[in-house]
């Protein structure tokens, strides 16, 4: 008795020209199935456009103004969008005052809203508002210390290896002992340290 076996092989329809869909192509065993990126619902193989002003005005206490893939919200003359990007605020009314704006050091109130500034060792992450530590050590590591430099939060320090002190400038390392020097052949000096 001979017995016959089948087997299937899935093709990733996916993998040639993203299965003709505009955004993600998902393969699945047998088929495929197209997704769009958030702010876009799928029409086929097509995404169009979510125009989120539609229901609940996108969630804007004023004007909603709907963008390719998303939305932004306005308010009326007088007032300024706040920290959460939804809700208006009185003109004059100082948002660094509550939650400091949303920044993480400085907050300065603006024409438009709040601009946020970082204290010295920091620097200003892609959000505008949070402030993160530079790795001063990182970036001038062989410009700020001689030998070894340690990163401290908003600073660094600078370190000496064993026999070397660190001088008053707090950067450069100097060498610790007794400097003894031999002349050979009136031509050669070899020296050497004595560290204490």
């Amino acid at each position: 008795m001979t017995e016959t076996v089948f087997s299937y092989a899935d093709v990733d329809e996916c993998a040639t020209n993203n299965g003709g869909c505009e955004h993600i192509c998902e393969n699945t065993f047998g088929s495929f199935v197209c997704k769009c990126h958030f702010g876009y619902k799928a029409n086929g193989k097509k995404c169009e456009d979510i125009n989120e002003c539609l229901v609940n005005n996108g969630g804007c206490q004023h004007r909603c103004e709907n963008t390719i893939g998303s939305f932004r919200c306005s308010c009326k003359y007088g007032q300024i969008i706040s920290d959460d990007r939804v809700t208006c605020v009185q003109l004059g009314y100082n948002l660094c005052k509550y939650r400091n704006g949303g920044c993480s050091h400085v907050c300065t109130q603006t024409e438009t809203g709040v601009k946020c500034k970082c204290n010295r060792g920091y620097e200003l992450r892609s959000d505008g508002k949070t402030c993160a530590d530079i790795d001063e050590c990182k970036v001038w590591a062989n410009v700020i210390c001689s030998q070894r430099c340690i990163n401290l939060q908003g600073s660094y320090r600078c370190d000496c290896m064993h026999g070397y002190q660190l001088k008053s400038d707090r950067r450069t390392c100097q060498l610790v002992g007794t400097q003894h020097c031999n002349t050979f052949e009136s031509i050669y000096q070899f020296c050497y340290y004595r560290i204490k």
